[in-house]
């Protein structure tokens, strides 16, 4: 379900239900997004089962890109912006801001985006 504050978003949001690895020093977390932008991501979980993904926290985002195998995989520095324990109208997981991406990061971000539009 899309927040209704999306109008807010320098960035506009497609769904994208992919795997990605999420690090932050020793911990390493599988989790799965929600959707994503070239501003950032939702992936999905309980934040219950990830005190140490804070708000503030900077971490490691790994994006598997599936949609072409043998591609890098996008490498992006991100920080937590929304923990959002869920509801019956929204999906508990963490809200992620990209910091620092570089162009040849920007634009495998952005084919992927591309792709998962549909357009």
């Amino acid at each position: 379900m899309l927040d209704p504050d999306d109008n807010r978003r320098a960035h506009p949001r497609v769904e994208l239900l992919v795997q990605v690895q999420v690090r932050r020093e020793l911990e390493v977390h599988i989790m799965s997004t929600l959707n994503i932008s070239l501003g950032g991501a939702f992936v999905q979980g309980d934040p219950a089962d990830y005190p140490e993904l804070q708000v503030g926290t900077g971490l490691e985002l790994v994006i598997f890109d599936v949609e072409h195998p043998g591609d890098e995989d996008v490498n992006l520095q991100a920080r937590v912006v929304r923990r959002e324990p869920g509801s019956p109208t929204l999906t508990p997981g963490i809200g992620l801001q990209f910091v620092s991406v570089d162009l040849d990061t920007l634009a495998r971000l952005r084919r992927l985006i591309t792709v998962a539009a549909g357009s």
